[in-house]
Order: structure tokens, then sequence, then C-alpha cells
């Protein structure tokens, strides 16, 4: 498990996580970038939409993997937001185009990640 800001100075500290973590599993170099993608799209999707460094400074973010059956479950928690992370990847594929410079991540995500579950 690890903690830090949800920001995306927080990227480093995810990646070396997730980097040890595929290697403990024996993960080989492919299978450890698509980890470490996967990481980075989930925070980038998670970044509040407003600029405001102070509100962005306060939400705590925590990061812990498992495994699950052949496969590493990520559970990534921070402060509840407006937005469901799951309705939104469920309602991507009926967009044709990508209308928000966010929906890029969420499209990345969506690629990289079995399945995605968003709880409040």
């Amino acid at each position: 498990m690890t903690r830090d800001t949800l920001a995306q100075s927080a990227l480093p500290v995810i990646d070396t996580f997730l980097s040890e973590f595929a290697s403990k599993s024996g993960w080989n170099e492919a299978s450890t970038d698509r980890l470490r993608s996967a990481g980075e799209e989930t925070l980038s999707s998670m970044m509040p939409q407003e600029d405001d460094d102070a509100a962005n400074g306060k939400k705590r973010l925590t990061i812990s993997a498992h495994f699950g059956d052949r496969k590493i479950e990520l559970e990534f928690m921070a402060t509840a937001e407006e937005e469901n992370l799951e309705d939104k990847l469920a309602y991507l594929s009926e967009q044709p185009e990508i209308r928000d410079e966010r929906d890029f991540s969420f499209r990345l995500l969506q690629h990289y990640a079995s399945s995605v579950q968003h709880h409040k």
C-alpha cells in the first residue's frame, strides 16, 4: 500500500509502487509496463477538473494492490468526487469522439484495465 496527495506529483510514487509489486510478483517487462500505464491513467482520470492547487493538495490518495485470480487488483481510494469513474467508463463507448481531454485518459484506462469499479 502507498499513500500520497491526489496530484500529478504522486506519479513517481505510484510508478515505483507498481513496479516493485510487479517485480515481486515475477511479472515480465511488458506486463509491468501495462500495470504502470494503468496506474498513470487511473491517476489522470481521478484528477479534479478545477485548477485549484489548494483544493487538490487536500485530497489524499491511497493505492493498494492484491493478487486476484491470475491478475492484480488495484484499489485507488481518494476523497469523494462528484463524478463516478465506473459510470464514466461504461458510457464512454457511446461517445464517438473525444470531447474532453480527460476522456483520452478514460479511453486508455479502459484499454489497460480488465474492469473498473467505482465506489463512494
